[in-house]
């Protein structure tokens, strides 16, 4: 980012927009470089990708296991009683989803609604970060006052 003697309005406001995008960036790249690990796949540990890619994948998946159990559940809906997850899990649709670097396999609902929770759980805190540094950032009227603000993303943060 190029800082100005010029403290003028306009001057302001593009470096205001460099450094918000660089807090977007160094966002992506936090989230790509610090996985989640996790024991939901059957009890094993194992490294998960939180890239917002991965995020839109596992929304994706979930969504069209959700749209294709829907007609199952009209036709034999959930008894009183009777666990939801449970249910989900007896419906004999296919989920896949993957480790970090491995292949897709057969994951139960139950297992990938408790990642996808585990990931939201993750990844929040780390955005609530981009965003105060962004709140922060535009709250500057000064070259002063935004050379001041660190945008990076530290380990202190999945803390």
């Amino acid at each position: 980012i190029r800082y100005k003697i010029d403290n003028s309005e306009q001057v302001i406001k593009q470096i205001q927009t460099e450094k918000i995008a660089q807090t977007k960036i160094n966002l992506a790249n936090f989230l790509n470089a610090h996985p989640l690990a996790s024991t939901a796949k059957g009890g094993v540990e194992l490294l998960y990708s939180v890239s917002f890619d991965k995020q839109n994948q596992l929304t994706s998946v979930m969504s069209d296991y959700i749209s294709k159990a829907l007609p199952y559940m009209i036709l034999n809906p959930v008894q009183d009683g009777q666990d939801v997850m449970e249910y989900m899990d007896s419906l004999d649709i296919p989920l896949l989803w993957n480790s970090r670097g491995e292949t897709y396999e057969k994951w139960k609902y139950s297992e990938l609604y408790q990642l996808k929770n585990e990931i939201m759980a993750y990844v929040v805190p780390i955005v609530e970060h981009q965003r105060k540094l962004e709140k922060q950032i535009m709250d500057c009227t000064t070259q002063e006052e935004l050379k001041l603000i660190d945008i990076s993303f530290t380990e202190e943060l999945i803390k």
